[in-house]
């Protein structure tokens, strides 16, 4: 009997704080809009996306219709958005209500 094993897959898009405005557009005609374009052509591949406080809110103030392709997957059960904080910080050196502000911006 053959083995059967599930990988788990979570990726992970980020942008620094202040990045340029040409960089963001490139990155996100490149990479980020033909990966979703993908998934959505693929719907048996599940998987976990993070993305960076910075390039949601590029994004956001760019391209809002991504969001609404992203919710399709997530509500697909096809994606599930994995959260953390919203420049990036190592939680456990930050005191607890830089913490929670972090994650709390990053879930808005």
């Amino acid at each position: 009997m053959p083995l059967k094993f599930h990988l788990t897959l979570l990726i992970h898009a980020h942008q620094p704080c202040g990045n340029f405005e040409h960089v963001l557009e490139k990155a996100y005609d490149s990479s980020y809009l033909p990966f979703i374009e993908l998934l959505e052509k693929h719907p048996g591949v599940h998987l976990g996306l993070h993305y960076s406080g910075p390039l949601l809110t590029w994004i956001e103030n760019h391209r809002p219709e991504y969001f609404a392709r992203l919710k399709k997957l997530v509500h697909a059960g096809q994606v599930e958005l994995v959260g953390g904080g919203f420049y990036e910080p190592i939680l456990v050196s930050i005191p607890p209500e830089d913490q929670l502000e972090q994650i709390t911006r990053l879930a808005a």
